[in-house]
């Protein structure tokens, strides 16, 4: 199948070959995250326009599931991204939460995806990734260059290796 008349799905893939790169299996597992939440939006809400013309430029039949890696496949890159933002930063409280969250759901918005029912895999993902207990108001130590680690709520019911589904501490 040519890719042509898809460079959204492209640039998509070497931004997931650049997070691996730059942050090794943290990256590779945050990608996976994002991709289980995209996925979840996709089952929920199939015909969204942008997916349905991603199938239709490769040929294929929309709501099939053989075609939701693909046409997911560019919203997963952003949410993964915006994934590392939050676990970079120093601050996982309440309020920090709740920022990052606004900004997922501007970007859902900007997708034209239902926030009310997309809400429910952001909110998962921030509950396996919070700071653990007692460590809230407390500033995370600075990680090593390229080092990202994950928060322990991830890291629990997440593979290291594997396919991207078993990386994921989504289900």
């Amino acid at each position: 199948m040519s890719l042509k008349e898809l460079p959204e799905a492209v640039d998509a893939h070497l931004e997931h070959a650049r997070l691996h790169k730059q942050f090794g299996r943290a990256g590779a597992e945050l990608f996976a995250d994002a991709f289980q939440v995209a996925a979840d939006w996709w089952r929920a809400m199939p015909m969204v326009l942008r997916w349905v013309h991603r199938a239709w430029a490769c040929g294929l039949e929309d709501r099939s599931s053989r075609v939701m890696p693909l046409v997911i496949y560019p919203e997963a890159a952003r949410l993964a991204r915006l994934m590392v933002e939050f676990e970079q930063s120093d601050i996982r409280d309440t309020d920090a939460r709740a920022r990052w969250l606004g900004k997922a759901e501007a970007l859902m918005e900007s997708w034209e995806l239902d926030v009310q029912a997309g809400r429910g895999p952001l909110l998962d993902w921030l509950h396996r990734h919070r700071a653990p207990a007692g460590t809230e108001a407390q500033p995370a130590a600075k990680p090593r260059r390229g080092r990202l680690p994950l928060a322990p709520g991830h890291s629990r019911l997440a593979s290291s290796t594997g396919s991207m589904e078993q990386r994921s501490c989504l289900s």
